[in-house]
């Protein structure tokens, strides 16, 4: 039987060239540039999936002498952000195991406090500025980690003890 475009089996065959075309066409002439995924959860990634990436980098978080050495503290807050005399980074350093992202936050965090209540970053308000990072990581305050300025932690404006 023949169509206005041709018989029933070329317009078969051309439909089928055409799927052909549609289902090949992804795979040829790919161009294949690097993508970026990042995650803080990868036991949430699917295995299948983690097979077909090339390279994975894990960036771990960094322990105390890695802390200590690299400034993350001091980089994060800045050198024009104003500081209280009382303020502990070294303390900071050695005691939160956290990211540098978390500690931008931090910093970002107690910035916007300071800038508050008009004076300079403390350690209250870097405790305090901890403290919310700390919640929405989902981890406990441990009186281990924030130490002589647990009562900082608890409600009240000085540290739990010598400074």
């Amino acid at each position: 039987m023949r169509h206005r475009f041709g018989s029933v089996e070329s317009l078969r065959a051309r439909s089928l060239r055409q799927r052909g075309k549609r289902v090949s066409a992804p795979t040829h002439g790919v161009l294949r540039r690097p993508a970026i995924l990042s995650t803080n959860l990868r036991a949430h990634l699917d295995d299948a999936f983690t097979r077909r990436l090339e390279l994975v980098v894990e960036f771990p978080i960094p322990d105390p002498p890695q802390r200590l050495r690299l400034p993350l503290w001091e980089c994060r807050l800045g050198l024009l952000l104003p500081r209280g005399a009382d303020l502990d980074l070294p303390f900071c350093a050695e005691n939160f195991e956290l990211a540098g992202t978390n500690i931008r936050s931090i910093a970002i965090t107690s910035a916007y406090l300071a800038a508050d209540t008009g004076t300079p970053v403390t350690m209250a308000t870097l405790i305090h500025s901890v403290q919310r990072e700390y919640q929405k990581l989902g981890r406990l305050t441990l009186a281990s980690e924030f130490g002589p300025y647990l009562g900082l932690v608890q409600g009240g404006n000085t540290p739990a003890g010598p400074v």
